[in-house]
């Protein structure tokens, strides 16, 4: 056996207690603490070099969302897509190289610079079908035993896109309850962005100015509801709010009636 080969007694351990050991490591955790624990216990339990899940929102960079590395949890990063194996899986199919991984994706540095012989990962998709981006592994050392790793990293593929979706699924309930509340409130309020766009208005704000939330939204609302002074103000209000500065004021809006 060659020293770029992993020996097969380390991974002598049986299906079932592996499955354990991780299931064990990632319990009663959520969100970012998941996906964490997931990466490291998958790494541990299997003695490989680096474990990650990468997502892939605008199909050219790769984003890390847990990244472990050589014993410990590494720093999140944001690489081209473009010539590395993940390309390979991103909204397709899962991809087992088994060795000289550095030498079929010479475009990939970080991969190059590693010397990465063994790459697997699984893609993942939402209940939709949308891809949602990969879990995987890398290793400088050949790994002959890739299809027992394979099995068991495919189970918790499946078990991180029930994280995303339980994540996805809090934020709606969270959005719908955050409506809820500034709907029923007796004042008037708006959310815009930093350059004024408005970005949301509740119905109090509407029976305020006499707009339709379809009127504003996605417009400059200063320019529409302030007259020259008051729009004086809320330039200096933005520019504080871009230095993330706190401020109160008092600023009278213009009705759609012209009062």
């Amino acid at each position: 056996m060659s020293e770029n080969e992993l020996l097969t007694e380390s991974f002598q351990k049986n299906f079932e207690s592996i499955l354990s050991e991780i299931e064990k490591g990632i319990s009663n955790k959520t969100g970012q603490e998941f996906f964490n624990s997931l990466v490291e216990n998958l790494a541990k339990s299997f003695g490989i070099d680096y474990s990650f899940i990468l997502t892939c929102k605008d199909k050219q960079n790769i984003e890390s969302i847990a990244f472990w590395e050589l014993g410990k949890l590494a720093n999140n990063f944001k690489t081209p897509l473009d010539g590395t194996p993940c390309e390979t899986v991103f909204g397709k199919e899962s991809k087992f190289y088994a060795e000289g991984v550095y030498k079929l994706f010479p475009k990939d540095t970080l991969i190059v610079a590693l010397k990465i012989e063994c790459y697997y990962a699984v893609p993942l998709f939402d209940f939709n079908g949308n891809s949602l981006g990969l879990l995987g592994f890398m290793n400088k050392k050949v790994i002959k035993e890739g299809q027992f790793i394979k099995s068991i990293m495919n189970i918790f593929a499946s078990r991180t896109v029930l994280e995303f979706e339980r994540i996805k699924f809090q934020d709606q309930i969270n959005q719908t309850r955050y409506q809820t509340i500034v709907e029923n409130l007796g004042e008037g309020i708006i959310i815009d962005d930093l350059n004024g766009k408005l970005l949301f208005m509740n119905s109090k704000m509407e029976e305020i100015t006499g707009y339709s939330k379809e009127e504003l939204i996605g417009k400059n609302a200063a320019e529409i509801l302030l007259d020259t002074d008051e729009s004086i103000k809320m330039y200096f209000y933005n520019e504080r709010k871009k230095q993330k500065l706190s401020d109160r004021y008092e600023i009278k809006l213009k009705h759609k009636n012209g009062s």
